[in-house]
């Protein structure tokens, strides 16, 4: 059969058209298909390739933009005013950043101004920051105490390693079955705190035969 034809929107039962340069949306909705290629649900003024538009926000609203070429982002969610993924970001090399635009590792949550990241380089996972520095701290009841546990998988030890990289210098705590161990690349370990101060080895002053040092 033929074209049924409205004031811009043409149909033949099958397939919806519109004359060029014309704005298809639904009546009675804010569901609209903008002639330039934008989608707007709950907006009538998209601008981005999909425009979500909620509740008092649906002028502006919350905006998902896909890929639209080999070097632009795979996915962005954005602020009502903001660009390039500044909530959430998929980029084009498959990086995802949560509060940053740009991630540099594989997994990056940014708050604004540095970013921690979790990455993989086919060998090794890497646990990184941008600031320099880590605190690991408990955020449960008042005054409790905070652990910091390396397990094994089935019956393998646990090694915590601290690597000087300029040197090679590597010191390895190792937790085996029956024994704790303190070692270093170099063989040679110092334990000093200041020149005025003491290194005890038993902070407490009993003594007892489950307190001694074997050389």
């Amino acid at each position: 059969s033929g074209w049924l034809r409205g004031s811009n929107i043409y149909s033949n039962g099958n397939y919806y058209g519109a004359n060029s340069g014309a704005d298809v949306r639904f009546l009675g909705s804010k569901i609209v298909f903008k002639n330039g290629g934008n989608v707007g649900i709950g907006t009538t003024s998209p601008t981005a390739l999909l425009h979500l538009g909620i509740g008092a926000t649906n002028v502006v609203g919350q905006k998902i933009v896909l890929a639209s070429g080999a070097t632009a982002n795979a996915l962005e969610v954005n602020t009502s005013s903001g660009v390039g993924g500044d909530l959430f970001v998929i980029d084009s090399s498959g990086n995802v950043g949560i509060g940053t635009t740009a991630p540099d590792y594989l997994f990056s949550i940014s708050d604004g101004t540095d970013q921690l990241g979790l990455s993989h380089n086919g060998s090794n996972a890497y646990f990184k920051t941008t600031d320099g520095s880590f605190i690991f701290q408990t955020d449960e009841g008042i005054d409790t105490n905070t652990y910091l546990r390396i397990v094994p998988k089935g019956n393998g030890d646990g090694y915590l390693q601290i690597e000087e990289t300029s040197s090679g210098e590597l010191l390895t705590l190792t937790a085996a079955v029956g024994s704790g161990q303190i070692e270093t690349a170099s063989g040679i370990l110092h334990l000093q705190t200041s020149a005025n101060n003491n290194v005890r080895l038993f902070n407490s002053s009993a003594e007892g035969e489950t307190r001694s040092l074997q050389i």
